[in-house]
């Protein structure tokens, strides 16, 4: 019961979200300090929902993702939100559903057709077919942008200034191409 009510208050909350992006409200003071701070000071995992389980589906993209998005809501609006990581998996034409995709591409995805609560579109560990008109009207946009930085990319390089900057600003994803023959 306990559950269920949360699960409710946590939906309600989500609708009362404004349908449009947000941002983190501190001043680049309260940034520069929080970047001052070690490393194992910035600890974001009181915002987070506990761990998914994507089962067979090689959809970790979407799961670290959602994660992101679902951490920096919940630190900008103190609610505890769910999303969809299954409406990545079958509408991101970006991301490769089963198999595998980049989160910097679903980001950029996700800024123009919004995020659906798990209750919308519950997981199922499979693509299924995309009807992204059905989401119209349960959708919420609430990525304006996001920063990012690749090892190896000309102006892109993931410096420990740039790690802490991120950091500061809330929950992050860490991807890598795990294709590599040395992965095998």
């Amino acid at each position: 019961s306990y559950g269920s009510q949360k699960t409710a208050e946590n939906a309600e909350k989500f609708q009362n979200i404004k349908n449009s992006p947000f941002e983190i409200q501190e001043d680049e003071d309260a940034v520069e300090q929080k970047v001052g701070q070690t490393p194992n000071a910035i600890d974001w995992r009181s915002f987070m929902n506990t761990a998914k389980d994507q089962k067979a589906c090689g959809s970790c993209w979407a799961f670290a993702s959602m994660a992101a998005v679902e951490g920096n809501l919940n630190l900008n609006f103190q609610t505890l939100t769910n999303l969809s990581e299954q409406y990545l998996v079958d509408c991101d034409t970006s991301d490769g559903g089963c198999n595998g995709g980049w989160p910097t591409r679903t980001f950029e995805w996700l800024k123009s057709n919004g995020v659906v609560q798990q209750t919308d579109s519950p997981y199922v560990a499979k693509q299924t077919l995309c009807k992204l008109s059905k989401f119209q009207s349960v959708r919420k946009n609430v990525i304006k942008g996001f920063s990012s930085c690749e090892q190896g990319v000309a102006g892109k390089e993931c410096t420990k200034e740039i790690w802490l900057a991120l950091l500061a600003r809330g929950p992050v994803v860490v991807a890598m191409d795990a294709s590599d023959a040395g992965f095998s």
